[in-house]
């Protein structure tokens, strides 16, 4: 069961959300416990008052606030009482909305190569978890299968209980780390100069691309979660390596830089 504001109940969301589960409307003062889906655009026209009495029910950790399509241009962190940052810009392609996460969120369900699609956090351990997503699954204009539209929704509405603690504390690293951040970490343990053409230093190296926006983002998530500092390996950094025997990539690494005098 997932509830939905009376508000906005002639929204094409509330429409596709009755074919995936049952939907109870619901108004911002009698807020009930349990899972609440807001499209995410509507938050902005949030009264100072709506804001309270949702902030109020973010705060007790058995609910579950979900944030989905459509979207515009916002700071979650100006709306919501949340501590992290999340901000979503939307553009568009034609008829078809087009969405960008931007976060300090360690915690995704759904990427696309280096574009998070999906996050989940609490505020605190005695706080609501809260999904927010970029995912059409509420979206009519997007051509998807029955199928991926309830592949989707099973993700988006996992909670902690059927997935095991979810908050914006600092994660299990192997878990979280892609393979650019792992690149990127054995750059740091081969000591090798990442900040001057860092685009050449990952083409040199591992033979394919990266932007400098996707390795700067890399390098500020490794910072964040301990593993580098400005120019090496943390001691939990060094551990890390070990642990998920990167050691001999490593070594690789720096053998190929004692013998490279120039670039190739």
């Amino acid at each position: 069961m997932i509830t939905y504001l009376n508000c906005h109940k002639n929204r094409t969301e509330f429409k596709m959300l009755q074919q995936l589960t049952d939907v109870k409307l619901v108004d911002f003062d009698n807020l009930e416990q349990g899972s609440l889906l807001i499209p995410g655009v509507v938050l902005k026209s949030l009264t100072k008052e709506n804001a309270r009495e949702l902030s109020k029910w973010i705060s007790f950790r058995a609910n579950h606030l979900i944030l989905t399509p459509a979207w515009i241009n916002i700071d979650l962190k100006k709306v919501l009482a949340i501590k992290p940052e999340v901000k979503i810009e939307a553009s568009s392609t034609g008829d078809i909305g087009d969405y960008t996460i931007t976060t300090s969120v360690y915690s995704t369900f759904y990427q696309e190569g280096s574009i998070k699609k999906g996050i989940r956090f609490r505020n605190n351990t005695s706080s609501c978890l809260i999904t927010v997503t970029t995912l059409p699954v509420l979206d009519y204009r997007h051509s998807i299968s029955e199928d991926q539209r309830r592949d989707w929704w099973k993700m988006i509405t996992l909670n902690d209980s059927d997935s095991g603690e979810v908050s914006n504390r600092k994660p299990e690293a192997k878990d979280l780390l892609s393979v650019e951040d792992k690149m990127i970490l054995l750059l740091f343990g081969a000591q090798i100069p990442l900040f001057i053409e860092p685009e050449k230093v990952i083409k040199k190296y591992f033979g394919t691309n990266l932007s400098t926006g996707v390795i700067k983002s890399s390098v500020i998530k490794l910072e964040k979660m301990g593993l580098v500092n400005e120019t090496s390996l943390t001691v939990e950094g060094l551990k890390l390596i070990q642990s998920q025997n990167l050691d001999s990539f490593q070594d690789v690494l720096i053998k190929r830089k004692e013998n490279s005098d120039d670039w190739d």
